[in-house]
């Protein structure tokens, strides 16, 4: 069921749209995965554990927020995103008790992380930033991690800036232009 897999590493293809489908075509891949399977799963990768998977569609059909994975091998981290999901598209809610058997605990993600384009493609899609409630993060107890990795899971929870990634080429291009706009002679505005 995955998606939209943007591979950040040199060599490796791409997101959908840098294969050469356009907005609309990305749009109505979307709305197909959606009305088939109830949501759908975005993956960014970068090298190792620079990767993070969230869903799109579960708040939209289904009145559950999008679910958001950071921090694992990206197999894992689209399982588990897939592994859920489903719950909720066949069960209306995630079970309370899966999630205490399976040690994993979700989490409202503090909006602030949003803002450097973390999901990208779910602001594309609903044309806003997620707000407070929109997304859960998955986190994995100290029982499924190796002793190393439970002091590095970042909670997205907490409102401290997190960098997961770099801004996508677009992001810095339009930085580019505001920074080099040439300023309008006096008296006049644009």
């Amino acid at each position: 069921m995955l998606i939209n897999v943007i591979h950040l590493c040199k060599g490796v293809s791409m997101c959908i749209r840098c294969e050469g489908y356009n907005e609309e075509q990305v749009g109505r891949m979307h709305d197909l995965m959606i009305d088939v399977h109830g949501f759908m799963i975005t993956q960014v990768r970068g090298h190792g554990q620079d990767a993070w998977t969230y869903t799109m569609g579960l708040s939209e059909g289904l009145d559950h927020p999008d679910l958001l994975v950071v921090h694992l091998q990206p197999d894992v981290q689209a399982e588990l995103a897939s592994k859920l999901g489903t719950m909720v598209v066949d069960d209306g809610r995630i079970d309370p008790e899966v999630l205490a058997v399976s040690d994993i605990e979700l989490v409202p993600v503090d909006p602030r992380h949003f803002r450097d384009g973390l999901v990208a493609e779910w602001v594309n899609r609903y044309r806003r930033f997620p707000e407070e409630g929109d997304f859960l993060q998955v986190i994995l107890g100290p029982s499924m991690l190796c002793e190393c990795c439970q002091h590095r899971m970042p909670r997205l929870d907490e409102p401290a800036p997190l960098q997961l990634h770099r801004k996508n080429r677009q992001q810095r291009r339009a930085e580019q232009r505001k920074r080099h706009r040439p300023k309008p002679p006096k008296g006049h505005r644009r």
